[in-house]
C-alpha cells in the first residue's frame, strides 16, 4: 500500500468514526397558543417551532437556541 492510499484510509477512517450521532427516544408533546412565556425566552414571541425537552436535554437552558432533529418512530397515541 502506498503512502497516499494509508493517508486516504486514516482520512476514511477517521470521517466515518467523527460521524456517529447521538439520539435520545422520548414521548412527543405539544404546546397550545398562547406560546408565551416560553423558559427560554419568557415573553418574547419566536414563533410557532417549540419543543419540549426531557431535563437531560434541557440542561438548565443549554438547549436554548439550539436545533435538533425530531423523527417519529411509532405510530401517534
Amino acid at each position: 500500500m502506498g503512502a497516499q492510499n494509508f493517508i486516504l484510509l486514516v482520512v476514511g477512517i477517521y470521517f466515518c468514526i467523527n460521524s456517529v450521532a447521538f439520539a435520545d427516544e422520548g414521548t412527543a408533546t405539544y404546546y397550545t397558543a398562547p406560546y408565551v412565556p416560553s423558559s427560554c425566552y419568557g415573553y418574547q414571541d419566536n414563533g410557532v417551532m417549540i419543543a419540549a425537552a426531557s431535563d437531560t436535554i434541557w440542561g438548565n437552558r443549554a438547549a436554548c437556541g439550539r436545533m435538533y432533529r425530531v423523527t417519529c418512530t411509532g405510530p401517534t397515541n
